[in-house]
């Protein structure tokens, strides 16, 4: 059984967590993940914010949700090959 952690190795061990999620999120493919999920969750609000204003009904809303996934699945598999 492993001792109590001291201060320098909990330190140690939180830069190089620190190091490799400045890594990893330098990555293109993460970078190119994030946008398309940005851009779906931002027109998944402005779909919202229609059905709330009573701009669209709420089949409309759902139909657009469903269009939206549909763009995200293609765009995450086509990032994927």
């Amino acid at each position: 059984m492993a001792g109590p952690q001291t201060l320098d190795q909990i330190i140690e061990k939180e830069q190089e967590r620190k190091a490799y999620r400045e890594e990893y999120n330098k990555r293109p493919e993460v970078k190119d993940r994030r946008t398309l999920y940005n851009q779906k969750r931002n027109a998944e609000m402005k779909v919202a914010k229609e059905y709330q204003d009573g701009k669209i009904d709420k089949e409309e809303a759902e139909r657009q949700l469903g269009v939206l996934a549909e763009t995200y699945t293609e765009g995450i598999a086509s990032l994927k090959s």
